[in-house]
């Protein structure tokens, strides 16, 4: 699906101004080409070469989410943008509680994590659907937050209730990494568009979910999901074995690392997929070496847009808070080579460059206003 959006985009943009992605890549031609340079150089080089294809596809795909939202950030008002963003947003989210409505046996059954899966009808993990969710909900705390955007009372009751939901759902998933991230992107968020009773509120909720487990023993909805998120106040439940050992192999190979993509096929740890760190996946895929220059490429396009980037712009502030969750909810999770890492980073950077798209001039009409 998200392959078939990717095309439809491409051919709206060239439909519309067939110059508009050469003239892009043009201005960033530098930082693009080290990007895709690093990538291909780390495939060859793999010790699987072939398992990095698969990694490099899922690059390609989510690359078109720079143009496309260089292009909205170039031709329509941030609002607009952000006002569609939510509404895919809220649409999201109602399939997301009809699934649960649907395929919840009970109340209990839907609070017990384990079962999400079996709800959701997916192959995914708890953790991966709650973050899904996290991520949809930052398009409706911009939005509801933001003073320069008008909402009717419709679209704030809309909105509101929507991010009402998610927040009840992303405590029923018990993932403490996704909540961890997205309590960081609601307090960011306070501070970016200076809402300190936002903040206040975030302080009192956190403070009530750790000490308020003596209260709520004899409830067992309330119990379950209390009990779920302290686990004894292993913070990272287990996953020391797994960085230990990934720590080891990228020892191995501190310098160019294993390729993207071979993290599973080289039984590091288990069965397990990949190393439940952003950060240590990195390293363990592309070595030292190739993560400063991806990473610096990334930079290097943030860099050269934000010179002329209009700070108080509506879809600057969404782009900094889908990173702000993303960085952090990188720590402790996140597989880095599937397509959604990877979109919401040219997601974030396409909302950069579109500010600094550089403009069509007409000679034509510039004669006449001469003359």
């Amino acid at each position: 699906m998200s392959s078939g959006a990717a095309l439809l985009a491409l051919a709206l943009i060239f439909r519309s101004d067939f110059n508009f992605p050469g003239r892009l890549c043009s201005q960033y031609k530098a930082p693009i080409i080290l990007l895709f340079t690093t990538f291909f150089i780390a495939i060859v080089f793999s010790t699987l070469p072939s398992k990095g294809l698969k990694p490099l596809y899922d690059l390609l795909r989510a690359f078109t989410l720079l143009l496309t939202f260089s292009y909205l950030g170039k031709n329509f008002h941030s609002a607009s943008i952000l006002r569609g963003t939510s509404m895919v947003s809220v649409i999201f989210l109602t399939a997301i509680f009809l699934y649960l409505l649907w395929n919840s046996k009970s109340v209990d059954f839907a609070v017990q994590s384990n079962n999400w899966p079996k709800i959701f009808g997916l192959s995914y993990s708890r953790n991966i659907i709650a973050t899904e969710i996290a991520i949809a909900s930052i398009p409706l705390i911009c939005i509801l937050l933001d003073r320069k955007i008008y909402l009717t009372k419709t679209e704030t009751y809309i909105y509101s209730t929507g991010l009402t939901i998610y927040c009840i759902i992303l405590i029923l998933s018990l993932s403490r990494g996704t909540l961890l991230a997205i309590a960081v992107t609601a307090f960011s968020a306070g501070m970016i568009f200076q809402r300190k009773k936002l903040i206040t509120l975030i302080f009192l909720f956190i403070f009530l979910l750790l000490f308020a487990g003596n209260l709520i023993s004899d409830n067992f909805i309330l119990h379950s999901i209390f009990s779920g998120i302290y686990r004894g106040g292993d913070i990272l439940s287990g996953r020391n074995a797994i960085y230990s050992a990934t720590l080891d192999f990228i020892a191995q190979k501190p310098w160019f690392g294993y390729g993207p993509g071979t993290f599973k096929h080289l039984n590091v740890v288990d069965h397990f997929l990949h190393p439940h760190s952003m950060y240590l996946e990195l390293v363990f895929s592309f070595g030292l070496l190739g993560s400063a220059a991806l990473i610096s490429s990334i930079l290097w396009i943030y860099i050269r847009a934000s010179r002329t980037l209009e700070k108080d712009d509506p879809l600057v502030k969404f782009s900094i808070l889908l990173l702000i969750f993303f960085t952090t909810r990188g720590i402790f999770d996140i597989h880095l080579f599937v397509y959604e890492p990877w979109a919401i980073v040219f997601i974030a950077l396409g909302a950069f460059c579109g500010k600094n798209a550089p403009k069509i001039v007409h000679i034509k009409s510039a004669r006449l206003i001469i003359e």
